[in-house]
């Protein structure tokens, strides 16, 4: 569903029919009387890298502590992968790290963490899913 959003945004219009088997085709198409971005005004496949995310670092090599556990994610839909991380979240103390692995980069997670006061780091990615470190941080309003 983000892609909808981000392409209607970007002046596209979808259109949908069903293949079988439970298979969708998602047609994009540009909107009526507006030109299409060309494809250097288009993001790259690559998104920034958000201020809570740095995939240069490991946990050893910036001082974090080991993981207290590890959330395998993978083969679950979305938001469910979002939900569990951030209930397994509430149940930790300030500091814990727990290292999460989804099928795809919980872009939408990143922003999601940093507003709750927590920081992420992206340790892989590749044939065995997006492997993400995650520290919890002080509740916000606590000082």
């Amino acid at each position: 569903m983000p892609l909808f959003a981000v392409l209607g945004k970007r002046g596209f219009d979808h259109s949908e029919r069903e293949i079988g088997e439970g298979d969708w085709e998602i047609t994009f198409t540009p909107q009526a009387g507006v030109t299409a971005p060309a494809a250097d005004d288009l993001p790259s496949a690559a998104p920034a890298v958000p201020p809570a995310r740095r995939d240069d670092a490991t946990a050893a090599g910036d001082g974090w502590p080991a993981p207290i556990e590890t959330l395998d994610n993978r083969g679950m839909m979305p938001p469910e992968p979002m939900v569990r991380t951030l209930e397994r979240l509430e149940s930790m103390a300030d500091g814990e790290v727990i290292e999460i692995v989804n099928d795809r980069d919980p872009l939408l997670l990143y922003p999601e963490l940093a507003s709750r006061g927590h920081e992420a780091q992206r340790t892989a990615a590749g044939p065995g899913g997006y492997h993400v470190l995650i520290r919890k941080g002080t509740a916000q309003g606590e000082s």
